[in-house]
C-alpha cells in the first residue's frame, strides 16, 4: 500500500494533454471538430501522517487552447468564449482526466517512451 501512496504524490509537475472534441448541431447536421490542448500543473498533496490527514493534490490549469484542423491546411487556433471553456473545465471528470494524463505521461517517462 505504501508504494501506491508514494506514486500518487510523485506526479507533481507541469504537463500537457490534448483531446479531440466535436461540436454539432442536432437538426442542421453541422459538425465541427477541434483539438483541445491543456497545459496544467499538478501541485500539492501530502500523505497522511499520525497527526494530519492526507492532503490531496490539485490540478491547476495554466492554459487551454483550441485548434480547428481542416484537411490540407495547418491547424488554426480558435478562441472560444469563457463560458464554453468553463463547460469543459467545470465538468465532472475533467480534473480526473488531467490526473490520469499526468500519470500516463509519468509512466511513459519512467519507461523511456
Amino acid at each position: 500500500m505504501e508504494g501506491v501512496l508514494m506514486s500518487k504524490f510523485k506526479i507533481q509537475g507541469k504537463y500537457r494533454a490534448s483531446q479531440d472534441i466535436a461540436i454539432s448541431g442536432w437538426d442542421c447536421g453541422s459538425e465541427f471538430e477541434f483539438k483541445m490542448v491543456v497545459e496544467f500543473r499538478i501541485i500539492g498533496g501530502t500523505p497522511a501522517t499520525m497527526i494530519d490527514p492526507e492532503e490531496p493534490a490539485s490540478a491547476e490549469i495554466d492554459k487551454i487552447r483550441f485548434f480547428e484542423h481542416k484537411p490540407g491546411s495547418a491547424p488554426k487556433e480558435i478562441e472560444f468564449p469563457d463560458f464554453i471553456v468553463e463547460k469543459f473545465t467545470e465538468a465532472e471528470g475533467f480534473k480526473a482526466w488531467l490526473f490520469s494524463e499526468a500519470n500516463d505521461q509519468l509512466d511513459a517517462a519512467e519507461q523511456g517512451l
